[in-house]
């Protein structure tokens, strides 16, 4: 989503996913073609960003018991 017009303090929160993606997803590597770069970055959201649980610190600790419960990525 785009910022708010005049809004600048909402900016740093939307480019902030960008810096992650180009740190972790795609830095020191190569792709052969754009089609490759999108099937990587599908791969690595689904495997990678993807697995932390949202939520209160007890709903980490549910999780951890029994990764199965509904809302755990397990």
């Amino acid at each position: 989503m785009a910022c708010a017009p005049y809004r600048a303090r909402t900016k740093g929160k939307d480019e902030r996913g960008v810096g992650y993606v180009k740190r972790n997803a795609i830095a020191g590597r190569t792709f052969a073609s754009w089609a490759a770069m999108e099937a990587h970055l599908i791969w690595w959201m689904r495997e990678i960003a993807n697995q932390r649980v949202h939520g209160p610190p007890e709903s980490y600790r549910r999780c951890a018991s029994s990764p199965s419960k509904p809302g755990c990525s397990g």
